[in-house]
């Protein structure tokens, strides 16, 4: 076994229960359970770096921004390059789509925002304002 398999054969025991059905290899019910809690202990993981960051003045974490493709061309080296100028240690994750696929997002409450509809990103985004970041 690798040791992914090592590790997932040992969450199993620990568990007492199957995280993959080994016949066509998706994730059991218990399996997608263990995913979705793994996911948000992970995002819990990295708000609690953020806020120890946040006690010495430093901006850390990701942050998703949804940006359709026109828009992207010309905002996002900008917003990059002065995000990394600003804050080093934030990460930024362009989810480039358009506005229909990006709203479910906005709707369910995800963690991406949307600079998609706006007419300039830094009047409905400020921190795509290169002053500001």
């Amino acid at each position: 076994l690798g040791p992914a398999a090592a590790h997932i054969a040992r969450l199993e025991r620990e568990l007492g229960a199957p995280m993959i059905d080994r016949s066509d290899g998706h994730l059991t019910e218990e399996g997608l359970v263990v995913v979705a809690r793994a996911r948000r202990i992970l995002s819990e993981l990295d708000a609690l770096v953020s806020d120890v960051a946040a006690c010495r003045d430093e901006v850390t974490g990701t942050v998703r921004v949804g940006i359709i493709g026109t828009t992207a061309r010309w905002l996002v080296p900008q917003v990059m390059d002065a995000a990394h100028q600003r804050h080093p240690k934030l990460r930024l994750v362009i989810v480039e789509g358009t506005t229909t696929s990006m709203e479910p997002q906005l709707a369910s409450a995800s963690s991406t925002w949307p600079c998609s509809t706006c007419r300039s990103a830094a009047t409905w985004w400020p921190a795509c304002s290169s002053k500001r970041i």
